[in-house]
């Protein structure tokens, strides 16, 4: 028998310099010392109880001896204690929405405004304006896009988004002097060596799967997940985040995980998920919705619009864009409700009966958001029928309170009182510091509307 003293990888002829059939004792990585070869099924006594691995077994697993100068990569599996692992808060370039150190996912169809206002968030965060932990730290990001061109459509979005485009990079990829594409995870050491070197906190994709190998990136979940493991390694090793664009499918379908372009491997893997379409109030608005989020709770959907923005070309000419104007939180709207098939005639016809509803209701004054929707209930009106209702009974609604005593109130908006705490007004969408929906309903009523 052979067991192992050093740390030198060994050839199968050292291990049985003499033809012995003995069996080997401890770990692959040991130079063999001869002690003996014990009887066919037994140990020799002399050796530590540790795993034995027969010589057939052996010669199949052993790792070849290295030539002079060439580098031993040795696999290892060790193991460590969670009372050594640090208790850290979840922190977010943008609150609740994107986090730090994950991947998230907007995904949305063709012409929805995802690419556009991905390029606002990071527009903001390059000024220190986009609420989360990067706010009040201009902070440089990196974007990088196979639909879009650089100096036609990227750089005056990010004017007209007011960026600082010092704080903007592109990704260059050579290779023998010939530009090439980038290919993840191939090229990612590079990647995150270059964002260590500008301390860039946030990096674009777009679209994601337009960098990732064609043979990863089909139905099956495992492909998926592996491509993307070294991806959400880099961004956890560079307190980053990452944003990937991705397509919806035109499947009738409320469920992201099917909705996706790709397997639902990407839903699966990513952090977050966030969801753009048309507003279901307003078709001139768009909504993002939170899909999935697994670091955090749900954040609000945000309702917004795009519109078109002049910026100054290089030649003195004028160059049309489109920009970002964020509306407010749109209450009651998940993002489930934003890929559900289009209203029919007789959800219209719903829709005007809890308009009436909720003008007649509130004609003597602001309630409470909860008390509203259990009212509805027991009239036979689901909560989605009635956040689509409220904008055609021109209902606002104000957040009041803070923290755990949060409450929405509604009321028709001439009744509205003025309060300095008006998520409708609100810059960037969010209100509070809680990063919750608008009341404590708000939860059991979005799972109540995928039911009904």
């Amino acid at each position: 028998m052979a067991v192992y003293n050093d740390d030198r990888p060994m050839s199968y002829d050292e291990a049985y310099p003499d033809g012995d059939d003995g069996t080997v004792v401890g770990s692959l990585t040991k130079r063999p010392t001869k002690v003996g070869i014990p009887e066919p099924g037994t140990r020799d006594p002399r050796l530590p109880a540790v795993v034995q691995i027969a010589p057939k077994q052996l010669a199949h697993a052993i790792v070849p001896e290295p030539d002079e100068g060439e580098c031993r990569s040795v696999r290892r599996v060790s193991l460590l204690r969670a009372s050594t692992v640090k208790i850290e808060q979840v922190r977010f370039a943008f609150e609740d929405r994107i986090p730090l150190g994950a991947v998230t996912l907007i995904a949305g169809q063709g012409g929805k405004g995802k690419t556009t206002l991905g390029l606002q968030w990071l527009a903001q965060i390059t000024r220190g304006t986009l609420p989360g932990e990067l706010y009040g730290t201009p902070t440089d990001v990196v974007v990088t896009s196979e639909e879009d061109h650089r100096g036609a459509v990227l750089n005056p979005r990010l004017i007209a988004a007011g960026a600082d485009l010092e704080r903007v990079h592109y990704i260059d990829v050579t290779e023998l002097d010939t530009e090439e594409v980038l290919r993840l995870p191939t090229d990612l050491g590079a990647l995150a060596e270059e964002m260590r070197r500008y301390r860039a906190r946030v990096l674009l994709l777009d679209p994601l799967i337009a960098y990732l190998p064609a043979a990863m990136i089909g139905d099956k979940d495992q492909h998926v997940r592996q491509a993307l493991a070294p991806l959400a390694n880099m961004a956890e090793d560079a307190d980053a985040a990452v944003i990937g664009i991705m397509h919806l499918n035109k499947m009738q379908a409320a469920d992201l995980m099917v909705r996706v372009n790709g397997s639902g491997g990407f839903v699966n893997a990513a952090r977050s998920v966030l969801a753009v379409a048309n507003d279901p109030q307003d078709e001139t608005h768009r909504i993002v919705a939170h899909g999935k989020s697994n670091w955090g709770v749900i954040a609000p959907a945000l309702r917004f619009r795009i519109e078109s923005r002049h910026v100054a070309a290089d030649d003195g000419s004028t160059v049309t864009t489109s920009g970002v104007v964020v509306l407010g939180e749109a209450d009651g709207i998940s993002a489930s409700d934003l890929l559900r098939v289009p209203v029919s005639e007789e959800d219209s016809s719903e829709r005007d009966d809890a308009a009436e509803f909720l003008r007649e209701l509130l004609s003597g004054g602001p309630m409470d958001a909860g008390e509203i929707k259990r009212m509805a209930r027991a009239q036979g009106i689901s909560d989605r029928t009635l956040a689509r209702a409220r904008d055609r009974a021109g209902v606002k609604f104000q957040r009041q309170g803070f923290g755990t005593a949060t409450r929405s109130v509604w009321a028709l908006a001439a009744l509205m009182p003025p309060s300095g705490h008006s998520c409708h007004t609100s810059s960037y969408g969010t209100t509070g510091t809680t990063g919750t929906t608008d009341d404590p309903n708000a939860a059991q009523s979005e799972s109540g509307d995928e039911q009904s």
